[in-house]
């Protein structure tokens, strides 16, 4: 009996401190089904203090309110880099009001500190009356000081008082995540990098402009933003980040770059808008104070009052700038380089105006701000000595402005004829001369253009064959017309399609699909049908293919044949897609034709992205590049797999007859058996493999080369060249290629290629044994042969 009451007495303390430790919350075991419960300010309080439950998962139950918190008694959940917080919290549609927190010089300070892992996400809270002071310290935000990675989304903070030294924001500080349908409304200070929501956004990492890192999607925010340098009504700084489908009406203020949405922008901001009163001294913009990125389909209703490059879009546009269809109206008032779009616009040169559309750009773009200066004003642009702009105007009696550096001035009435837009090459609704984008529109009641998604009800999309474009009702394509119509029209790139009739191209010029600034995100099943004479010269343009470019995760191009493509532009060239920054290709195929360009030229996909997936494709056309030309894929970072080419490629530097460069992507179970000609790092199925960037470094599996090497100093059967890269059971024929020699891999006589034995004992998984695996991927149908696909699905 005492042993009986030795074990019950423990057992009781054990459940004690289980149920000691739940009790910090109101229920719930913190896994993602089964969240912790908040319903309180202790509980709220106990997340902070307990940095073991950072990677857990919570939930909001009821309104609460912090302000029985001061100072720095709150405990800040995840409050640096080691730990950060990594799990979920939902706020259930719920507020937290009054939080307070006031530090010295703390780094990382808002309700949540340091986020860093790329599956937490902050969702659907609202703060009320927030007020944080991080002193001098830096990534200072209401809900989040800084988003290392993650998501934040349906979230906001109204009247809220932020203050610190840089990278503040009225929601988030610092931001390398993903911030979507956010605002935040109230007033924030800093030094530097200060803005009405973040303060600092950025990309994250790398060169792949698609990656879901810095993004700001649908997003407002009001109040007043004030600081020195880098000031945003909305982001202060935007370093290679996306700032998309967003508006401020904050007040602004500042030193320099100073601009009513974006205070310096090196990213892209598209289909955004500021209506606002912005001030500051230089580079002041009414949407953008200075632009090295890319300003696009986005229009300012600012009034705006500076001293030196001061305008009603952008106040600066360096070397790097790109503006493009845009507008702006309001008030300019300052006193040197002032314009009614751009202050001043910087040539390749350095010097003060641009000198082409290859830098300093500026297209398809109006002013009708009212512009008043004292030194080189303009109607337009202020200073811009040689006219980098195209297709431009201004309205001579709006701005009060006869003359402009740039761009042609109008009368209001000519102003408020379409024709006058057309003629320079503007794409409108309704008209398909100009493309079918349908970029600009006529607002009913008539005036001066406006944007797509500016006009109420929307310009009517595109009429199909069936569906309505969801992904269980997709819309229907059976005519080369229908498939034109879809372009880069930003309403279409989430819909998803079905091809049910062949294709035939020939005689029509097919505008292609999709864009870097509008990628395509939605699904397209070619249902097994053939697209035939596909003829596209992009004028020395990149990311050209069927497909430009392809951007999101879910994206996929499935069941697809082309035959007899025709396709050149300049970097990143495929028959299908040009450049593939996330998404999946999968049984896709290419045969006949050419596809030429510079550089990451590839027979199916030009450039394959780190959250790309080529499966199950093929490729049997000429190849024509510079650097990065592959059979399949120009150059590779992200996963190929089962597939193969019977391409003709030819090359300079990395060279290879299915995969130009892989850098560090993974090339799996598969195999080319075309031509190759190149001069440097020249392989039969793999060029260069390599490691980028410190990443890890590239992977090739199971594969195998039977190509005919016709040129090459530094060539190998298998690979050309490899920098820490990995090459694993992998073969070449070593009388095919005529190379004895490679980076990786095995050669072997044509008869030893031909033989089962030779990749089974290497591991390969065939038809008819389950040492090697059962999913029966390959087989030598007949001896002697090389081996080909078996698994069911693989490419014939």
């Amino acid at each position: 009996m005492r042993g009986k009451a030795n074990h019950m007495r423990l057992l009781l303390c054990v459940l004690s401190l289980t149920w000691s430790a739940k009790a910090e919350y109101g229920g719930g075991t913190g896994e993602p089904n089964d969240s912790y419960l908040i319903y309180n300010a202790e509980q709220m309080d106990s997340i902070g203090a307990e940095h073991n439950d950072w990677d857990k998962h919570f939930k909001l139950m009821a309104d609460i309110d912090l302000g029985a918190y001061a100072g720095t008694d709150f405990n800040i959940i995840g409050t640096g880099r080691l730990p950060s917080f990594s799990g979920t919290f939902d706020g259930g549609g719920h507020t937290i009001s009054n939080f307070t927190y006031t530090s010295v010089d703390k780094r990382s300070v808002g309700l949540f500190g340091y986020i860093d892992d790329p599956k937490a996400r902050i969702s659907n809270l609202g703060l009320i009356d927030p007020n944080v002071d991080g002193g001098i310290g830096i990534a200072v935000g209401s809900l989040v000081g800084w988003l290392a990675q993650g998501t934040v989304t349906d979230c906001y903070a109204v009247n809220g008082s932020i203050s610190g030294r840089s990278a503040v924001g009225g929601l988030v500080g610092n931001s390398s995540g993903t911030i979507r349908d956010c605002h935040a409304t109230g007033n924030v200070a800093a030094l530097y990098s200060v803005g009405g929501l973040v303060g600092y956004n950025r990309k994250s990492g790398g060169d792949d402009w698609s990656r879901n890192t810095g993004v700001v999607e649908r997003c407002f925010s009001a109040g007043i933003v004030i600081g020195v340098g880098a000031v945003g009504g909305l982001v202060g700084t935007n370093n290679e980040g996306t700032v998309i489908g967003s508006s401020s009406t904050a007040g602004t203020t500042g030193g320099e770059d100073v601009g009513g949405l974006v205070g310096g922008n090196s990213g892209l901001v598209a289909n955004s808008y500021s209506k606002c009163d912005v001030e500051g001294e230089d580079r002041v913009g009414g949407l953008v104070g200075r632009n090295d990125g890319v300003v696009i389909a986005s229009s300012s209703h600012s009034s705006v009052n500076g001293a030196k490059e001061v305008s009603g879009l952008v106040g600066y546009n360096s070397l790097d700038g790109e503006i493009q269809n845009s507008y702006a109206t309001g008030n300019v008032i300052g006193q040197e380089a002032t314009g009614g779009l751009v202050g001043t616009n910087v040539s390749m040169q350095g010097g003060r105006a641009g000198v082409s559309l290859r830098t300093g750009k500026i297209r398809h773009c109006y002013s009708v701000a009212a512009v008043l200066g004292d030194n080189d004003t303009g109607g337009l642009i202020g200073r811009d000595d040689d006219g980098g702009s195209a297709g431009c105007f201004w309205d001579v009696e709006a701005s009060g402005q006869s003359i402009s550096a740039g761009g042609l001035g109008k009368t209001t009435a000519e102003m408020h004829v379409t024709e006058t837009f057309v003629g320079a090459g503007w794409d409108f609704w309704g008209e398909a001369e100009n493309g079918v984008d349908d970029i600009w529109a006529e607002p009913p009641e008539g005036g001066y253009p406006i944007l797509w998604w500016q006009r109420s009800p929307l310009p009517e999309l595109p009429l199909f064959s069936g569906g309505r474009g969801a992904l269980d009702d997709p819309y229907l394509i059976s005519t080369a017309d229908e498939l034109n119509s879809i372009g880069s029209n930003p309403r279409l790139m989430e819909a998803h399609f079905k091809l049910v009739n062949d294709v035939d191209l020939i005689g029509v010029e097919l505008f292609g699909i999709a864009s870097q600034w509008h990628p395509f995100s939605g699904t397209f099943d070619g249902n097994d049908h053939t697209i035939s004479n596909f003829n596209h010269n992009s004028g020395g343009r990149d990311n050209v293919g069927l497909f430009g470019c392809v951007g999101h995760p879910d994206a996929e191009i499935k069941n697809l044949r082309l035959v007899g493509s025709t396709v050149d532009g300049r970097n990143s060239v495929g028959s299908l897609v040009g450049r593939l920054g996330a998404g999946s290709v999968v049984n896709c195929s290419v045969e006949g034709g050419l596809v030429g360009g510079r550089d990451n030229v590839g027979g199916l996909v030009g450039e394959c992205n780190p959250a790309g997936i080529v499966t199950r494709c093929r490729s049997d056309c000429g190849i024509d590049g510079r650097d990065n030309t592959g059979g399949l894929v120009g150059r590779n970072s992200g996963i190929l797999t089962g597939s193969y080419s019977k391409a003709g490629v030819t090359g300079r530097n990395a060279v290879g007859g299915l995969v130009g460069r892989n850098s560090p992507g993974e090339v799996l179970n598969s195999y080319a058996a075309g031509e190759v000609a190149g001069q440097w790092y020249v392989g039969g199925l793999v060029g260069s493999n390599s490691e980028r960037s410190g990443r890890s470094p590239g992977i090739i599996l199971n594969c195998y080369s039977a190509t005919a090497m016709l040129a090459g100093y530094q060539t190998g059967g298998l690979v050309g060249a490899s920098t820490a890269g990995g090459v694993y059971n992998s073969f070449w024929d070593i009388e095919a290629s005529g190379r004895i020699v490679s980076w990786g891999g095995t050669g072997k006589t044509t008869a030893e290629m031909q033989t089962t034995g030779t990749f089974l004992d290497a591991g390969w998984d065939f038809v008819n044994e389950t040492k090697n695996g059962t999913e029966d991927i390959w087989c030598i149908c007949e001896e002697p042969d090389y081996p080909t696909f078996a698994g069911k699905g693989l490419p014939q």
